[in-house]
């Protein structure tokens, strides 16, 4: 639906109000976006966002990300872009920019920045390179790199938002304390707590294989939680000792009453 509207904008198919009212709605979402972030996160969160390699290299990215809704709206020759429509099209990360190299940097400016660009970044994914001109070559190649470049910056946002999963990683099988592998993470033992899982363990050839299910709630699988800053330089090596039969993913686990988000080997289908 989201294309064909985008289409009829183009096309001057929609009233002014209904082209109000959709832009309106996008701008909602948007604002959702940025403000569950500013809220959610603390000021130490959203710096070490903005300190990071990731965030820095978007900073100085070129030529300068441009919103494909604003391209279409003109009309855009891809072969011929003027320098006034590049520019009316690169406004939201050029107000990044600004917002980063002011003086006086005001953080939760600078994320609601980020957050638009993230946003803008979504929404060019929707369009498909169609102009008057004939098709835009360079789309596809211009959207892959682009993505690649802001990536690492989503999974840290969503890393914090969900309160480090990469900090954290869930025990059920033989690299707990005291069975047959856990010296393979022992270096890793600095805070350890003991946790619920939700799902079911089989037992293949003498190993435990878990499988994750949101269904299964009632039977609770007591596991071990290491919670270390230096799990995300590890995660590699443990992935290549656990092998292909196995793959890392998010799940929740529960705590008492509360819940949290960690990392966990379940088992590989393929």
């Amino acid at each position: 639906m989201g294309l064909y509207i985008e289409d009829a904008i183009v096309k001057n198919k929609l009233s002014e109000w209904a082209q109000r009212q959709h832009q309106q709605g996008r701008m909602s979402i948007n604002n959702k976006f940025s403000e569950t972030v500013n809220s959610l996160l603390t000021y130490e969160d959203k710096n070490s966002i903005i300190e990071s390699k990731a965030f820095k290299e978007i900073i100085h990215f070129t030529p300068r990300i441009m919103s494909d809704a604003v391209l279409e709206s003109q009309r855009y020759n891809p072969e011929n872009i003027s320098i006034e429509l590049r520019q009316e099209a690169s406004v939201t990360h050029n107000k990044l920019i600004e917002s980063y190299n002011y003086p006086y940097r005001k953080i939760d400016i600078l994320i609601t920045n980020l957050c638009k660009l993230l946003y803008e970044v979504r929404s060019n994914m929707m369009h498909c390179g169609k102009t008057p001109y004939g098709p835009d070559p360079d789309k596809s190649k211009r959207d892959e790199e682009i993505c690649k470049l802001i990536y690492p910056t989503l999974l840290n946002i969503i890393d914090y938002l969900l309160e480090k999963p990469s900090n954290k990683l869930i025990l059920y099988g033989t690299l707990k304390q005291g069975q047959p592998n856990a010296s393979l993470v022992d270096n890793l033992r600095r805070v350890t707590e003991t946790v619920n899982i939700f799902g079911f363990i089989e037992i293949e050839n003498g190993l435990p294989y878990y499988t994750f299910s949101i269904s299964n709630t009632i039977n609770a699988i007591e596991a071990e939680l290491i919670i270390n800053e230096s799990l995300i330089n590890e995660f590699e090596r443990i992935d290549s000792f656990e092998g292909k039969k196995y793959k890392r993913i998010k799940i929740p686990y529960k705590k008492g009453e509360e819940y949290g988000i960690g990392h966990i080997y379940e088992k590989n289908g393929v």
